[in-house]
């Protein structure tokens, strides 16, 4: 009977404070812990569902081609603007004279 009273009187009325205190904090770490990890995974989750990416044509990257490769391909490409403005040049002299002899152009 000693017993009984001396488990009623410290023990549970201990545990029931400290029983309840102890539920009460870990609940609130519980929710704590909870809203923290869905946080994190919400960062790892993309806001927007992808939509598919059009597939585009790329043009290749020239910036590590060699030095001369690239000169080459400068010097053929001012040659072809060379021979461009050439025949331009031909077409206007050509015209020009046309036009000072007085002959008119057949084609």
């Amino acid at each position: 009977m000693l017993k009984k009273f001396w488990n009623w009187l410290w023990v549970d009325n201990d545990r029931c404070m400290n029983c309840e205190f102890l539920r009460d904090l870990l609940e609130q770490e519980r929710r704590n812990n909870k809203s923290l990890l869905d946080s994190l995974l919400a960062i790892n989750q993309p806001s927007e569902p992808r939509t598919e990416v059009e597939q585009k044509e790329f043009k290749p990257i020239t910036s590590h081609v060699p030095f001369r490769v690239r000169q080459q391909m400068l010097e053929q490409e001012d040659r072809v603007k060379a021979a461009i403005l050439k025949d331009k040049a031909e077409e206007n002299l050509t015209e020009e004279l046309e036009s000072k002899l007085g002959i008119e152009n057949a084609s």
